[in-house]
């Protein structure tokens, strides 16, 4: 899973002594409603389109079983993830 898969490369950085300096700030939005061109939007959109497809080249999937979209740096993916776990989407 892109979850495991995310700690799987935190605990490789910490084992090579790879520290991480950078503060990564997450935005989380909830909207009560999604129609789908909202979901389109998202999901096909050229805006985005470079963000999903690093993602994807990453073995990331930038819907998560949640259903909760998420467009970060893959970088960035375990800290989102964590964030998103820890609200509950």
């Amino acid at each position: 899973s892109p979850r495991v898969a995310a700690r799987n490369a935190a605990r490789a950085r910490s084992l090579l002594g790879i520290a991480s300096t950078q503060t990564v700030k997450i935005i989380i939005l909830k909207f009560s409603r999604s129609p789908e061109v909202f979901r389109q939007a998202l999901m096909e959109g050229l805006e985005l389109s470079d963000c999903r497809q690093s993602l994807i080249n990453a073995g990331l999937d930038p819907k998560l079983s949640s259903g909760a979209k998420a467009f970060v740096r893959p970088e960035h993916f375990e800290a989102m993830c964590e964030a998103i776990f820890s609200t509950h989407i």
